[in-house]
């Protein structure tokens, strides 16, 4: 998870204008995957556009 932290806070630095979060989806358990979200999401800027890569259905993000 500190690689994920840390590549999110430079990302973050970047100021680009959205974000794609991959590696997510590949086998891990979607409890796995909830929480690499909450610590990556928690970082990036709330005010621009995150793509999720190849995760969830609709149910599932909502």
């Amino acid at each position: 998870m500190k690689l994920r932290e840390r590549s999110a806070q430079a990302l973050k630095e970047m100021d680009l204008k959205g974000y794609a979060i991959g590696g997510l989806a590949v086998g891990e358990p979607q409890n796995i995957i909830i929480a690499v979200l909450d610590v990556t999401c928690s970082i990036l800027p709330k005010d621009k556009p995150r793509y999720i890569m190849g995760v969830g259905t609709p149910r599932v993000i909502s």
